[in-house]
């Protein structure tokens, strides 16, 4: 894309397009961590590496504030738990982005495994959605990735209709008061 400009003269010719520079790429990613009923908001910088992202999704795991919520729900037997499984390690659970096909989720789902690559590296950037897989205590193996999907707009919305005007009568001309 070019952006022409004029010069302050009375010829009112322009100068010599030139190239818009290129956007500068984001210094801070935001960032969304999805699991269970759960969605973890954070802030990180594109260099920092998936396995420091894992130890501040632990951290919000293992928060007081979490732990406090679930026992209000308790308390007030309230049904919709989060049912988040107990961890205390990093190497409990993985991290994983959505394969998505013309911008819909596939339902497969791809493990960052390096934990030494930089989120840059990894192909994270901004706003993206990252998902928790949690390993099974006994084997190891990695359990499927639970969520509460994300309502879309479009296709929930069911359009509402008024009632069809009552047909009238053919009116010729203009400005014709209308029948009540």
């Amino acid at each position: 894309m070019f952006a022409v400009t004029w010069t302050a003269d009375s010829s009112r010719q322009p100068c010599i397009p030139t190239a818009m520079p290129p956007k500068t790429p984001s210094k801070i990613l935001f960032l969304r961590v999805k699991i269970h009923k759960l969605t973890i908001a954070t802030t990180v910088a594109p260099t920092i590496t998936v396995g420091a992202l894992k130890t501040e999704v632990l951290s919000a795991l293992t928060s007081a504030a979490l732990e406090s919520s679930s026992k209000i729900e308790e308390d007030l037997e309230m049904p919709d738990a989060l049912d988040i499984p107990s961890v205390s390690k990093v190497s409990e659970f993985e991290l994983c982005t959505a394969e998505k096909e013309r911008g819909r989720l596939t339902g497969e789902f791809s493990v960052l495994r390096d934990t030494k690559q930089t989120l840059s590296a990894a192909g994270i950037v901004n706003w993206d959605v990252l998902f928790v897989r949690f390993k099974d205590p006994d084997s190891g193996v990695l359990q499927p990735v639970i969520f509460v999907p994300i309502a879309d707009d479009e296709d929930q919305v069911t359009p509402q209709f008024a009632d069809p005007a009552p047909p009238q009568e053919s009116v010729k001309g203009k400005r014709k008061a209308r029948p009540e």
